[in-house]
């Protein structure tokens, strides 16, 4: 994506680098590398001996780079220095955000900065600016509300009848009730290209909770009670089970077949040794894109 676009607009750390910020100045990005390109191969090749062809590793995605140029315009050389100055000492050294959206197309992912943020003077009251960050992961993710779902224990309630009657001449009927159900399950789509990692959370009173990804037949579970008032979050991205936010004191999982959201359809399944308790599972992630 090159030259000047109004419908490209880059955040950082929820600063934005499009737009007039608080000093007045302009800030537009000409310029991004890396966030709709595809990730790079690890993969290696050897000739053959007295053979043609190659050997091969096993090839892995790499992790992504990013370029953003751009420039800043201002009333004088002070002031688009100053925003240059704020900005500049907003970034950090640990993970920060990198928002893109152009044309309403949306890519999110963490990043961290490689080389130095760079800066050109373009005449009096002008700059040009270049930044370069490194994401760890191979995908980028679709930006906007996170997707969730949940879904309570496979249960019915049953359905009731209760008799009425109208006055006057009226022949007697009946109000119905339909049944209450919960399926227990959760089904979901995700329109990515890639596998996502997602965060479950159980909430109690549940005994032995399990939830099963019905696609790959993989399954968590808990040889654990959940009390009411009480939670266990699994995040898959980590690979980690917390309850209450902390890391338990006493191993609880009694089945650790770590998932993904794939794209397409994926069910949820929930269950519980006493599927009559009042347990909820919910789930949240973003779609992930190669």
């Amino acid at each position: 994506m090159a030259g000047y676009d109004s419908n490209l607009h880059v955040t950082i750390n929820d600063t934005p680098l499009y737009g007039v910020d608080s000093l007045g100045c302009t800030w537009l990005v000409s310029e991004v590398n890396g966030v709709f390109d595809g990730a790079a191969s690890t993969l290696s090749t050897t000739q053959h001996v007295w053979a043609d062809g190659y050997y091969t590793n096993r090839p892995f995605y790499k992790g992504r780079s990013f370029t953003i140029t751009g420039n800043i315009y201002g009333d004088d050389t002070a002031t688009v220095y100053k925003a240059w100055e704020r900005f500049k000492g907003s970034l950090l050294l640990t993970d920060q955000t990198l928002l893109v959206d152009f044309k309403g197309i949306q890519r999110l992912g963490t990043v961290r900065q490689t080389d130095a943020a760079l800066v050109d003077a373009v005449g009096d009251s002008a700059l040009k600016f270049s930044l370069q960050f490194v994401s760890t992961e191979s995908v980028m993710y679709g930006g906007g509300n996170l997707l969730t779902g949940s879904t309570g224990l496979p249960q019915s309630s049953g359905g009731l009848t209760y008799p009425y009657q109208f006055q006057g001449n009226g022949t007697p009927n009946n109000w119905g009730f339909a049944e209450k159900t919960e399926s227990g399950s959760i089904e979901i789509t995700s329109n990515g290209t890639a596998d996502s990692n997602l965060i479950l959370r159980i909430d109690g009173y549940v005994t032995r909770p399990q939830v099963e990804h019905v696609q790959t037949g993989r399954v968590l579970a808990l040889d654990f009670t959940i009390g009411d008032g009480h939670y266990v979050t699994f995040n898959t991205a980590k690979q980690e089970v917390m309850v209450d936010g902390a890391l338990p004191a006493a191993p609880i999982v009694s089945r650790r077949e770590w998932f993904k959201i794939q794209p397409g359809r994926n069910v949820l399944r929930f269950s519980s040794a006493d599927n009559t308790q009042l347990g909820r599972l919910s789930i949240q992630f973003r779609e992930a894109y190669k």
